[in-house]
């Protein structure tokens, strides 16, 4: 049943996306003087920017608040539903927690070192300050780790639900 495990996986990632930013925002407490902007603000304004939508009126409108925090968690939902995949390919002795950590370093690494930098969105982690990059990784296991613990919850609880009979569109 792999559509249950996906939205499972979904919705498993929009909760952990909510641990994750209160560590990002802890990390720009922790080190006020070398963290400008946590990585929710920087993707989205450097994506916005190379926009062709006119930015000084979304920053009047106070819309890039709401751009910004919307992105994070669309993205925080969209790794999720990619999570049942990766872990169906690890041993099932692998305890939620390391198997979500460990996914949640794969974004990372995915994300980070992959198309960030190659759509100059964000420079590369050498390229990055250490207190970014401390902050990013802490951020992304917490995820991860969430992740891992309500994808078990949830999974057991989603694939139980059954289609509606004659109802097997979903909207």
């Amino acid at each position: 049943m792999i559509k249950p495990s996906l939205n499972a996986g979904a919705l498993s990632g929009v909760i952990a996306t909510f641990p994750m930013s209160v560590v990002m925002l802890a990390g720009k407490r922790i080190f006020p003087k070398t963290i400008d902007n946590i990585p929710p603000e920087s993707v989205a304004k450097s994506i916005l920017d190379k926009s062709s939508l006119n930015t000084e009126t979304l920053e009047k409108t106070k819309l890039v608040e709401p751009i910004v925090w919307s992105s994070h968690f669309a993205y925080g939902m969209a790794a999720g539903s990619m999570y049942p995949l990766y872990r169906s390919i690890l041993p099932t002795k692998v305890s939620e927690i390391k198997a979500g950590a460990s996914y949640g370093l794969l974004v990372w690494a995915a994300s980070y070192w992959g198309w960030l930098p190659a759509t100059h969105v964000l420079p590369a982690p050498q390229e990055t300050k250490a207190s970014d990059n401390v902050t990013r990784i802490v951020s992304h296991v917490v995820w991860g780790a969430v992740l891992g613990l309500c994808f078990n919850l949830l999974r057991s609880k989603v694939e139980k639900i059954e289609p509606l009979k004659g109802k097997e569109k979903y909207f």
